[in-house]
């Protein structure tokens, strides 16, 4: 008669000092996640800036694209620029990133040398570019050699599709 209670009592115990025990390693894990997550981010803190800088930003458009016209006008390269910021993307969905990807189509006409140049110059820009797709295809074109140069007589032109990822901050 005794013995009953005092078992259901300790069954009790049992059960509460488990479920404490899990609460316990829970916590545990949530910690060491946080001091673990604390230490990523102490590693990454000195690339916070070269990341924010080279990342374009959304209202300054413009200035984006009068330095790609100016790469192209300087290679001698005929381009055409498609780039669309107000497209939706799927960082646009999540509202708490202030970053949008926005894809940019370039077409550019030109000597392989120049393409090659174009392409080490926008290697060469501060934004980050991604690009995602490039295909070249012959020109029925050709260009003459500069005058005064021991060149053949005709450089063959070339068409060079690309399709590059940028990525702007939103204003705030």
């Amino acid at each position: 008669l005794v013995i009953l209670p005092a078992l259901r009592d300790i069954q009790s115990l049992n059960e509460r000092i488990r479920m404490h025990r899990q609460a316990l390693e829970i916590l545990y894990r949530q910690g060491q996640n946080m001091r673990s997550s604390a230490e990523e981010y102490e590693e990454v803190r000195t690339d916070i800036p070269l990341i924010t800088s080279s990342v374009l930003a959304l209202g300054k458009e413009l200035d984006f694209i009068t330095t790609l016209e100016e790469i192209a006008s300087a290679r001698g390269v005929r381009q055409v620029i498609h780039l669309d910021t107000s497209q939706p993307t799927p960082l646009t969905a999540q509202k708490n990133i202030p970053y949008r990807r926005v894809i940019l189509r370039l077409n550019l006409e030109g000597t392989l040398s120049q393409l090659r140049a174009v392409l080490a110059d926008l290697e060469a820009l501060p934004a980050y570019l991604n690009i995602l797709s490039i295909s070249f295809s012959s020109n029925p074109r050709s260009v003459p050699p500069p005058p005064g140069s021991n060149m053949p007589d005709s450089s063959p032109v070339l068409s060079a599709a690309l399709n590059v990822a940028t990525y702007w901050r939103i204003a705030e």
